[in-house]
């Protein structure tokens, strides 16, 4: 069994789909009362609904989350991996930043990069707590594999990149999966910029020796997204860094973005999803997002 299918089957197990009727007994809902629909939730935080949910901080909802987005998640990724040479790589010592329930782990695993010979490890940051049953799920999970390495922290992502990493750790990946979109509008700048500004202060210098570095950013498919693509491009020029980059997406646009972004010739999940599933948690299913694939190379 693949890591995506025994945490969706764990999810659905603990999963309550009736809420409304059955309420957790610490509600976090900002409005003091359950909405009574996940479906409502998943809304509330992808729009950024005021008054509504923006956290991730409901354990049901986070049972409902992974196995809805998990298989479109992890099979965007799994497109991005395979536009990719990994012979290169000598290991892989990947940084997930807003991991929550690792869905570029679930891609890594299903394309077999936890099978073979080379070392491979996986640490993934995330804010939320309400993570970390999911977390032990991956942790159990990937200890039958013996070259594999798998640690979660509960953790601020600026504090992954800066507090909790100089001198600790060498990357040669880091995925950014649908983590710029989350940031508020208003103050999605600011932030993204200080990720990037890390990347390039704090992870890069201290880079795995003799091999590529990949970075992947992974979000949706929208201008006010995709223009820190280039945005990153630039601070890495800026910082003497050259580098490889190749710009993804997966809808038929209906309009020239000019964005240098080639579509890749399918959109179709990579994985069998059970019929079921797809009923009880509205599973999200055709890839759409946009892609951002950088190889950076040594100063």
């Amino acid at each position: 069994m693949s890591l995506i299918h025994d945490l969706t089957e764990f999810c659905d197990q603990e999963y309550k789909p009736h809420c409304q009727n059955d309420p957790c007994l610490d509600c976090t809902h900002p409005s003091g009362k359950c909405s009574g629909s996940c479906l409502k939730c998943s809304k509330q935080i992808n729009y950024h609904t005021e008054g509504g949910r923006s956290l991730y901080n409901c354990q049901n909802y986070i049972y409902y989350y992974t196995v809805k987005y998990s298989w479109k998640y992890a099979s965007e990724i799994m497109y991005a991996l395979k536009m990719l040479d990994f012979s290169k790589y000598p290991q892989y010592q990947i940084l997930s930043l807003g991991c929550g329930n690792a869905p570029d782990l679930m891609a890594f695993d299903a394309l077999r990069f936890t099978y073979g010979n080379k070392n491979f490890s996986y640490r993934g940051y995330d804010i939320s707590d309400c993570w970390q049953t999911i977390h032990r799920k991956i942790i159990d999970y990937s200890a039958r594999y013996p070259n594999a390495t798998v640690q979660f922290e509960i953790s601020d992502v600026f504090d992954g990149l800066v507090i909790n990493n100089i001198y600790k750790f060498s990357y040669n990946i880091v995925v950014i999966n649908y983590l710029l979109s989350h940031f508020p509008n208003e103050n999605r700048s600011i932030f993204v910029n200080q990720i990037f500004d890390d990347i390039i202060s704090y992870i890069l210098p201290f880079r795995v020796p003799n091999s590529p570095f990949l970075i992947i950013i992974n979000d949706i498919d929208h201008w006010e997204i995709r223009q820190y693509f280039d945005s990153f491009i630039e601070k890495l020029s800026k910082a003497g860094y050259g580098r490889t980059r190749s710009y993804y997406h997966f809808k038929d646009r209906n309009f020239e973005a000019n964005d240098g972004s080639a579509r890749h010739e399918l959109n179709g999940n990579l994985f069998v999803i059970p019929e079921e599933y797809k009923k009880k948690f509205h599973c999200a299913i055709v890839c759409t997002g946009a892609q951002a694939i950088i190889e950076v190379k040594p100063k």
